[in-house]
């Protein structure tokens, strides 16, 4: 009678293990599944993902842009300087624009006659 009852448990364990592995492997494999596209939507959508790292390259080659721009009229700026710094004939022009004169010196400024017209035809003060 043990015999048969070992039997008979050895015959229980194998037909009820079978779907009951069968179940756990269907579920670790559901798992599996679901870890890897969750992975896969937070390297895509994340804050380290895909997108911000196009989003970054764009920001990036804008600012490169934007530095480039910015170094041009930097060397402009100190052409400039150096314009005013050892060139008299560039200091003189840009202090007379500002009404500056020399000692001495008297300024004339030649006013525009009543009734005369511009050059696209609108009447001068």
């Amino acid at each position: 009678m043990i015999r048969n009852h070992r039997n008979l448990a050895a015959a229980t364990f194998t037909s009820s293990g079978a779907p009951r592995a069968e179940l756990v492997r269907r579920s670790l494999v559901a798992v599996a599944l679901g870890t890897a596209a969750l992975f896969a939507l937070l390297t895509q959508l994340g804050e380290n993902g895909i997108v911000a790292l196009w989003q970054l390259k764009r920001e990036t080659t804008e600012l490169n842009r934007e530095v480039a721009d910015l170094q041009q009229h930097n060397d402009r700026m100190k052409h400039a300087l150096e314009a005013l710094a050892n060139d008299p004939e560039t200091l003189e022009r840009i202090a007379r624009r500002y009404g500056f004169r020399r000692e001495g010196e008297e300024v004339l400024q030649v006013l525009p006659q009543r009734g005369v017209r511009s050059q696209d035809n609108r009447p001068l003060p």
